[in-house]
């Protein structure tokens, strides 16, 4: 199954794992989005923490969606992201 079909069927379990662990605005990013996305890759989520979110509820959302979907998930912050990705990530992620 592809990344974006898995995330399409599974849309509301990702947002209420996100919200689980303080955070919001689960948004896809990367291969999900090109026309060269392939079966077996891993999606790139981009998460907004809010203040209550810590490292280990950022590491419990990878592990709860990799469970999920069956595939491996990379979830990232906006403020995690490489500098030179930290204004084109976000402005090109779309909401899950």
């Amino acid at each position: 199954m592809k990344p974006s079909e898995a995330l399409r069927l599974y849309r509301e379990q990702v947002r209420r794992i996100v919200a689980a662990h303080h955070a919001r605005n689960a948004c896809v990013f990367g291969s999900v989005l090109s026309c060269d996305e392939e079966e077996g890759r891993d999606p790139d989520l981009l998460i907004g923490p809010t203040p209550e979110a810590t490292m280990m509820g950022i590491g419990a959302i990878r592990y709860a969606l990799r469970k999920l979907l069956n595939l491996d998930v990379d979830v990232q912050t906006p403020r995690a992201l490489p500098a030179r990705l930290r204004v084109q990530v976000p402005s090109e992620a779309m909401p899950l």
